[in-house]
């Protein structure tokens, strides 16, 4: 009787050890489980994140466009500008430094451009809109889009126009505006090299670029 009853312990307590065995093995896995499923959704949230990100990069990237648009002559320019006519030097026109070249004629909505050279200086011309928020004083517009602070300003009257200037040199303007009814002129000039910071248009080359522009 003793011997059935040590018997029937010992497999009750084989049973029980097999029972808390086979639960461990369950709480186990199931924890192996939620752990893999939160690193899953965890690595999903973030890839979906990053890819919103580049999405709103890219939008932003190619949501800028160029406003301006190639003219082949300026004509071509002040038609697609809206600005009437565009009159500029002759090409081969002579002054101080050298003959009048062209490179190029481009155009924006309300404002038309020639780009060029003289010798070794480089020249932008342009005609715009006549805008308030572009006076500089005297009822005169800045549409050169050139911010540039300079260590001389002056006011000249030139082929009848009443002309503001600018440069690094007193006299030798750098950059000239004015305005002529609905549209405003600026000419900006350039040297190279050496000259960069203080080559400007003497009075006669002014005259003449301003006499022949409209």
């Amino acid at each position: 009787m003793k011997k059935i009853l040590v018997i029937t312990a010992a497999l009750a307590m084989t049973f029980a050890l097999a029972a808390c065995s086979g639960g461990a093995s369950s709480q186990s896995s199931a924890s192996a489980s939620s752990d893999a499923s939160t690193s899953s959704a965890a690595t999903s949230s973030a890839s979906a994140s990053a890819s919103s990100e580049s999405a709103s990069a890219s939008s932003a990237t190619t949501g800028l466009a160029n406003p301006w648009h190639d003219a082949a002559t300026a004509d071509a320019a002040a038609e697609g500008a809206g600005v009437g006519s565009f009159q500029v030097p002759a090409e081969g026109t002579t002054l101080e430094c050298g003959q009048v070249f062209w490179h190029n004629f481009q155009y924006m909505e309300g404002l038309a451009e020639g780009d060029g050279d003289f010798g070794a200086a480089q020249f932008v011309i342009r005609k715009g809109l006549k805008s308030v928020e572009q006076e500089v004083g005297d009822g005169i517009a800045d549409v050169s889009g050139d911010y540039t602070v300079y260590k001389f300003a002056w006011d000249a009257d030139v082929s009848g126009k009443q002309v503001k200037c600018y440069g690094n040199v007193e006299g030798n303007a750098m950059k000239a505006t004015w305005t002529d009814g609905d549209y405003s002129y600026s000419i900006m000039a350039r040297g190279q090299g050496d000259d960069e910071e203080t080559f400007g248009l003497s009075a006669n080359d002014l005259a003449t670029l301003v006499g022949a522009i409209a």
